[in-house]
């Protein structure tokens, strides 16, 4: 409905918007006549020129759904922009990185003295902040899926090898080969067939439940649906697997004679002896796999129970934020805004079961840059923190620390809060690493941009305090700067002596003093602290779910190697027993026997998994990708299955009759 933006408004910055088709049909009921209408954002009128389709997304999935757009001149250089391009086609992202590059270098784009940036183009797909999750997720089915197919394999080729005699007698019946390997493999692809079916409407309900308790966080999951792909994906899989194993299955099923399978009580040695070689190499292939996805668990477990025991540097507990924006008309200045905050602050103070506030320009969970090279007086840039372009930098008031709980390890507070001063306060882990113990008070540093900066003097270190979740240490400095005026937009941060309902008592107090300031979201500390850790959490989770997976085939594919040696094997049992082979000697061997697939499955796995858990590198926290208790709970963990698995074919194996098993002797 009706047009898009054009140029002359974009020059003059007119008061138009255009609509989400979201937006347009649940609060104004689809209504055509809407163009023209206005409509008031913050304190100012806005005319409706247009709506746009649901369809159009901007492809960041980082984001929420757009509902309002605002012209945007491109010649306004106070913005960070980010710019969404399409490239045309068999053009590489490298080259148009390279041309891109050049055009940023140019006299006309960068002057001589600018400081200089580079192109950084990327897929949507790579914006999404739990891409290396998804990969290392993946990666888990995919090893699952390994095991399930050799666990099918192993009991095709169990099956083809009881069923010797049938099939024997089918060829003297007069079936030729052909015909029988046609019967095996449409068997198997109807079984294969069978549980795609079903694994496809587990996944079904399995996806529902996955979006349905998703972190808040990790908004861009709920775009994650069973489509055409996903169940053409799953079918063939499903038949080149049914193909695969029954192919193999069927091929050990025609190598042995007719005439050999039909004699009674006839065994061949060579061909069981291949067969149970085979077995094994799949099994100890199953325990290998298990063992590499327990260690990663067993590492994101420990992860996580070191983040949520994380010092952060401040006390979460009983403290809130509001963030403030109030509308540039009538807080231009900065008298007006001083008036408001001060007003707003005292009253705060004054209500009971508050503690302390302090407003500051950074909340809890965002960060701010000043753009340049970060400089120390009397050293050469190479010693300056890197020469880093972007510095992390928060304005203050006085009532920061305390309010936060972030202590003041040396110096002092801010004694002057003028611009002149030019007085800082920096972060512990930069100060420490620079200076060490006590050298950072009186130095000079700076954020010089094309050359030009005021240099600041520090007279503080503060405890390091990571406000944006745990998980993100730095040595990298941070800056605070006394805040002189209030911004149109700070942060309000309250401590109080215990929960209380501060949303009600904001609401009031914002109303009471303009009633045309829009409200703030009161925000808890700890509850953002909850949500940081929620992704590694639900990462863990999904990686232990598939860790059991994995392991429970992996023990049933042992259990029913164990089970099918044992009946292989009865007569020999049967014999042994009658010569004298106590039921504790029967039992050791066939424990031993199970343990030895897991000790061997282990070994394999751990190699595998010295090399795989380097991937997780970036996804720990407080432990190593060489942990020891990881990779020696992955093996403790193998070795108990196999012996649980062992437990049922140990129990039949001494509970073998000797005559009976005999008898045909």
């Amino acid at each position: 409905v009706g047009r898009l933006f054009s140029d002359r408004e974009i020059e003059n910055k007119a008061q138009v918007v255009l609509l989400s088709e979201g937006l347009w049909r649940e609060r104004y009921g689809a209504d055509e006549r809407i163009l023209g209408r206005t409509i008031v954002l913050g304190d100012s009128s806005y005319t409706v020129i247009g709506v746009l389709p649901a369809v159009l997304r901007v492809p960041d999935v980082r984001r929420d759904k757009t509902e309002l757009w605002l012209p945007l001149d491109l010649r306004d250089r106070h913005m960070g922009l980010s710019v969404v391009g399409r490239l045309r086609p068999g053009v590489s992202i490298g080259s148009a990185t390279r041309e891109l590059d050049a055009i940023g270098s140019s006299p006309d784009v960068s002057p001589a003295g600018n400081e200089r940036f580079v192109t950084l183009i990327r897929r949507p797909s790579e914006l999404i902040q739990f891409r290396d999750s998804l990969l290392m997720l993946t990666g888990a089915v995919a090893l699952v899926l390994l095991v399930a197919c050799t666990n099918v394999a192993h009991l095709l080729m169990a099956r083809a090898a009881t069923r010797e005699r049938e099939l024997a007698l089918r060829v003297a019946l007069g079936a030729g080969r052909g015909r029988l390997f046609r019967q095996l493999l449409t068997e198997s692809v109807l079984l294969t067939f069978a549980g795609a079916v079903g694994g496809v409407l587990l996944g079904w309900a399995g996806l529902k439940a996955l979006v349905a308790l998703r972190p808040g966080s990790m908004s861009e999951l709920t775009t994650a649906h069973l489509d055409l792909t996903t169940l053409g994906l799953t079918t063939v899989i499903a038949v080149l697997s049914g193909l695969v194993f029954g192919i193999a299955g069927a091929f050990q099923a025609g190598k042995r004679s007719p005439n050999e399978a039909l004699k009674t009580g006839s065994l061949s040695t060579s061909s069981g002896r291949r067969h149970d070689r085979l077995r094994s190499v799949l099994v100890v292939s199953e325990m290998a796999i298990s063992a590499t996805l327990i260690v990663a668990a067993t590492l994101l477990v420990r992860t996580v129970i070191n983040l949520q025991r994380a010092d952060l540097g401040f006390e979460p507990k009983n403290l809130y934020w509001a963030p403030m924006s109030l509308p540039k008309a009538r807080y231009g200045s900065a008298p007006a805004r001083d008036a408001f905050f001060t007003e707003l602050t005292g009253r705060l103070r004054a209500t009971k079961g508050v503690r302390s506030v302090s407003v500051a320009a950074v909340p809890p969970g965002s960060r701010a840059f000043s753009v340049g090279t970060f400089e120390i007086q009397g050293e050469p840039a190479s010693a300056s923190a890197a020469g880093s372009s972007f510095t992390d930098v928060n304005n203050i008031d006085r009532n920061y620390f305390a309010t936060m709980g972030i202590p003041l390890l040396e110096g002092t507070q801010f004694t002057d809060t003028s611009e002149a001063a030019g007085q800082v306060i920096v972060n512990a882990g930069f100060a420490r690493s620079h200076w060490g113990p006590g050298g950072a008070l009186g130095k000079h540093v700076r954020v010089a941009y094309n050359g030009e900066g005021a240099w600041r003097t520090i007279v503080g270190v503060a405890g390091n305090a990571e406000t944006t979740g745990p998980g993100l240490p730095s040595n990298a400095p941070l800056l605070y700067s006394p805040l002189e005026s209030p911004a149109l937009q700070e942060a309000i941060m309250i401590r109080t002596d215990g929960p209380t309902d501060l949303a009600r008592t904001i609401r009031m107090l914002v109303k009471s003093i303009d009633p045309q300031v829009p409200v703030p979201e009161i925000q808890s500390m700890e509850t953002y602290v909850s949500r940081s850790i929620a992704r590694p959490r639900f990462t863990m989770a999904l990686l232990t779910i598939f860790t059991l997976i994995a392991l429970v085939l992996a023990a049933v594919g042992l259990y029913g190697m164990m089970a099918y040696s044992v009946a292989q094997r009865t007569r020999e049992i049967g014999i042994r027993i009658a010569v004298g082979a106590t039921q504790a000697h029967i039992a050791r061997a066939v424990v031993r026997r199970g343990v030895a697939f897991a000790i061997v499955g282990a070994a394999a796995g751990l190699s595998v998994a010295y090399w795989g858990t380097r991937l997780l590198a970036t996804m720990l926290y407080g432990v190593a990708p060489l942990d020891l208790t990881s990779f020696a709970t992955g093996a403790l963990v193998l070795t108990v299955t196999a012996a649980v698995a062992c437990i049922v074919p140990t129990r039949r194996a001494i509970a073998i009759d000797p005559i009976a098993a005999i008898r045909a002797e």
